[in-house]
């Protein structure tokens, strides 16, 4: 190690993602097929410029990133360090160098790439641009042109109409104005005197160059793209829309209760079956599984499987909606179809009952049944189907 000079990119991906208003932090959010931090992260795995990575990340996230440091490794041999970030994406920095310095005595020119984990679009090549030029002159900083004309304001003089501030304004000469991204690349002694100067004046700073700026140290800039976009609020994260169906069908017994989206409805017959046998769930639970492309019940809760015997359907929808959390369920849409017995004054129940265990407005749900007109097993009463359909954006 103490052969050559190290190039190591410190990915931050240690907040909580207030602004986001998600339930888990941004970073951890799927995107593309994958979680936002890892598309941050195998860039820096892939380029023949970084030589590890250390991901800083929430203590309260550490099993998620247990799960995508596990899929990490098959894009790389490359050394991945993981560590627990501070109250602030600063104090995170500070973390990250502090894991550095622990991996030699002498670290003090190595390169340090700082990356934001909730910015998934970062290329290999600008990842390479920001290395070369920091080797040259120790600081580095991507950005881009503005595109949208600015105007500074004056907080001197505060006044509003409505919700609308009035203030003295102007507007800047928008060809002298760059949007800043992530990386941002020094030597390690650069960085951490600018983290430093700022600990002892008490400057919490909005980036690593700004820090850099105020003990006089240029960062010379590097292009970057424009779609290498920071996730920061829900409009940032495009959603996919995707649509699953399902269909089910049991058996009329004897000696057996009648179930139907977790509300026991009277009847001399059941539907038989390993669990409760509500196939109105099992027909939902099948439609959100293929909307997330996760197989079927069958595959989750086997039949062969005794933890399952007569077990509480709605408690398994539970279990489905856990395994989709990190997705929006839209609405979903149920038909019972059964001769016998006559449902409609049990719909209501049905569609509380759902939008309970899924979270989501009972408008958002809708239970219909019908009959097949006398005609097959159901019209002769021999068993009840249901067929569901549910929409979530990914």
């Amino acid at each position: 190690m103490k052969n050559r000079l190290k190039t190591i990119a410190v990915i931050v991906a240690g907040g909580t993602g207030a602004r986001m208003g998600s339930k888990v932090p941004k970073q951890f959010l799927p995107y593309k097929g994958k979680t936002v931090v890892e598309h941050a992260i195998i860039p820096f795995l892939k380029s023949e410029k970084v030589d590890s990575v250390v991901v800083v990340i929430p203590e309260e996230n550490k099993k998620e990133f247990d799960e995508i440091f596990d899929r990490l490794s098959s894009y790389s041999t490359k050394p991945i360090g993981v560590t627990i970030g501070g109250e602030s994406r600063q104090e995170s920095v500070k973390k990250g160098l502090e894991y550095i310095s622990r991996m030699d005595e002498n670290t003090d020119e190595w390169t340090i790439l700082i990356h934001d984990g909730a910015r998934p679009n970062i290329t290999i090549d600008v990842i390479g641009d920001n290395v070369e030029v920091s080797k040259k002159y120790g600081a580095a900083v991507t950005v881009v042109e503005a595109t949208d004309t600015m105007r500074i304001i004056s907080p001197k003089s505060l006044k509003s109409v409505g919700n609308c501030p009035i203030m003295p304004s102007k507007t800047l000469p928008r060809e002298l104005l760059y949007n800043v991204q992530t990386p941002q690349t020094f030597k390690k002694k650069i960085i951490e005197d600018a983290l430093k100067n700022a600990d002892e004046k008490g400057i919490v700073g909005t980036d690593d160059s700004m820090l850099v700026d105020m003990i006089g140290v240029n960062s010379v800039m590097v292009k970057g793209k424009h779609d290498n976009i920071k996730i920061t609020r829900k409009e940032d994260l495009p959603g996919e829309t995707v649509v699953g169906n399902g269909f089910d069908v049991h058996k009329l017994v004897e000696d057996r209760k009648l179930i139907l989206c977790g509300v026991e409805i009277p009847y001399d017959m059941g539907l038989l079956g390993h669990s409760d046998a509500d196939v109105a769930l099992h027909a939902l639970m099948d439609a959100i599984l293929g909307a997330m492309g996760m197989g079927d019940i069958g595959r989750h809760f086997p039949d062969s499987d005794d933890k399952y015997k007569d077990a509480d359907s709605m408690k398994l929808l539970m279990s489905v909606k856990e395994m989709a959390k990190y997705q929006r369920l839209v609405n979903v849409d149920i038909t019972i179809v059964a001769e016998k017995p006559k449902l409609a004054k049990y719909i209501d129940d049905m569609e509380t009952n759902i939008a309970e265990a899924l979270e989501i407005p009972k408008t958002s749900v809708n239970v219909k049944a019908t009959t097949t007109e006398g005609l097959g097993f159901i019209g002769n009463k021999e068993g009840i189907a249901a067929l569901a359909t549910c929409t979530i954006i990914k």
